[in-house]
């Protein structure tokens, strides 16, 4: 595929080729994350469980994978993977 480094303080033209998939990767992992922890969980409870705890069930789910392998990772991750876009 190519070199991956700056050189000089440019990034190569290689960095720019890989970018539709990078963001095709970030898409679909964000999408699956999504339909796993809102539509299956939460649609899955709706009605069985009160609002506010199928709401932590989901989010703890959601939190697990993120405290242990995502990036960041740790109480941080957790955190992080739990803000609005817009805060």
């Amino acid at each position: 595929m190519g070199d991956f480094t700056a050189q000089n303080g440019v990034i190569n033209n290689s960095f720019f080729a890989m970018m539709p998939l990078v963001l095709f990767v970030s898409a679909t992992n964000a999408w699956s994350e999504e339909i796993f922890s809102r539509f299956v969980i939460v649609a899955g409870l709706d009605g069985k469980l009160k609002p506010v705890t199928i709401c932590w069930i989901s989010g703890v789910i959601f939190g697990i994978p993120h405290y242990f392998f995502g990036t960041p990772s740790g109480l941080f991750g957790v955190v992080v993977s739990g803000m609005p876009a817009d805060s």
